[in-house]
């Protein structure tokens, strides 16, 4: 059967659009630009009623409404959604009412709920007509990820990756990679849903220095998107708790001492993190004071306490055990090596 129609066609949902002859009598689907001999695939019908009665029928769902003679071409798919539609036929008789002139427009709600223009290029028994669904107009809001600078001994890289979900999928609002001077990432979020949406997603990735003996820490957010779009900062010392022991020592160490620095963050009697740092005898030559931060990311649990367990050789001499427990609010902890007040050994003693 014949269609008179020469048009590529195009899938569903793509947005087509087309021209050709809408027969007298013959049904017509607009989603795929085809005329259809059944019912329920069809949107309009070009009705005979008789020799000179004829009128374009709404069917299966489908909805109409008459524009005349406006600009076909200016008409963009908001205009159309604001239309008022309704299951009335179009008038198009050759004597009296006739809606369906040459150059008249009409607009079509299909049966599957999308929004096409159609504009009569030739009235007769046969129509010739153009039509197409206006493609929603995507807008864009800038969004903006500022992180934030940490030390070069705590940080080696950052990964930002942030996101929108879409009726397509989740697409990219922008990403970036930095090091521990940190950056800003740039990017934008659409309304292609339709409207903007209420937050984004944003996944930040830290990369530890090796020494700092901290596992890698995955942080994600959701910033809102207002009407300038999104503006986001990240810290990194807001997730990250660190603590300096400091360790004076009157006598220069010696080829055999060390220290075995343990560790470890509590809430209650949970252990929310620990973790420990060898440090040998070449480590404690450094200076007169020797410094050592214990680092602690307090993700997902806040820790209250901090223990701090010692042992090794100083002058040769195995040290008494150090045990203590300090309050995590504490940054800086000072401990001195002393004479044991019994026997030859060497105590240390927090100051």
């Amino acid at each position: 059967m014949s269609t008179g129609f020469s048009e590529t066609r195009v899938p569903l949902g793509s947005s087509p659009s087309g021209s050709g002859v809408l027969h007298g009598t013959w049904l017509f689907d607009f989603e795929s630009g085809s005329e259809v001999n059944q019912l329920s695939m069809a949107d309009v019908w070009w009705e005979q009623l008789t020799n000179t009665k004829r009128q374009l029928v709404p069917v299966s769902g489908a909805t109409l409404c008459s524009l005349g003679l406006v600009n076909y071409d200016a008409l963009t798919l908001s205009n159309l959604e604001k239309l008022s539609y309704s299951s009335t036929s179009i008038q198009g008789n050759m004597n009296g009412i006739n809606q369906l002139v040459d150059n008249s427009v009409f607009a079509v709600r299909t049966r599957m709920g999308r929004f096409a223009k159609v504009q009569v290029l030739h009235y007769d028994y046969n129509l010739q007509i153009r039509w197409q669904f206006p493609e929603r107009e995507i807008k864009y809001l800038d969004v903006k990820i500022t992180l934030g600078s940490t030390p070069t001994w705590l940080v080696t890289r950052y990964t930002i990756e942030s996101s929108q979900m879409t009726p397509s999928g989740i697409r990219s609002c922008g990403q970036g990679i930095f090091g521990s001077e940190g950056g800003i990432v740039q990017g934008q979020v659409s309304d292609e849903g339709g409207a903007f949406p209420s937050t984004i997603s944003v996944t930040v990735s830290i990369d530890f220095v090796p020494d700092t003996h901290l596992t890698g820490l995955v942080k994600n957010f959701a910033p809102s998107v207002t009407d300038t779009g999104v503006n986001f900062f990240f810290e990194p010392k807001q997730v990250i708790q660190n603590t300096s022991l400091f360790f004076d020592l009157p006598l220069k160490p010696v080829a055999t001492d060390y220290f075995l620095v343990r560790w470890k963050h509590t809430a209650g009697e949970t252990v929310v993190a620990s973790g420990q740092k060898y440090l040998s005898a070449d480590e404690l030559q450094k200076q007169p004071v020797t410094q050592y931060t214990i680092v602690f990311v307090p993700d997902p649990i806040g820790a209250n306490d901090l223990d701090i367990g010692i042992v090794g050789r100083y002058q040769n001499l195995e040290l008494t055990p150090y045990i203590q427990k300090y309050e995590l609010s504490e940054t800086a902890i000072l401990i001195r090596v002393q004479k044991a007040t019994t026997g030859s050994g060497y105590v240390l003693v927090s100051v």
